[in-house]
């Protein structure tokens, strides 16, 4: 969660208004690794792509599942 914070946070250095919800799709494999992350159409640019990219690195409880994760930033 920190790590996804620090995202949003260094986008707000850059545009203190930045807000607005971010959907993402995890297709988690069978070992609990993430197999891939897609994102609805957002508007927070590098926030939202570097949050897909800490997403990517998790892992989770073994057993291959599809996720949805909603997330609505604001400062």
């Amino acid at each position: 969660r920190s790590r996804m914070q620090a995202c949003y946070a260094t986008s707000l250095a850059d545009d203190p208004y930045l807000a607005g919800s971010l959907v993402l799709t995890v297709e988690v494999a069978a070992d609990g690794s993430v197999k891939s992350v897609r994102a609805a159409r957002h508007r927070l640019g590098s926030a939202g792509s570097c949050i897909e990219g800490v997403v990517k690195g998790l892992t989770f409880p073994a057993g291959a599942a599809t996720l949805t994760i909603s997330l609505d930033l604001k400062p």
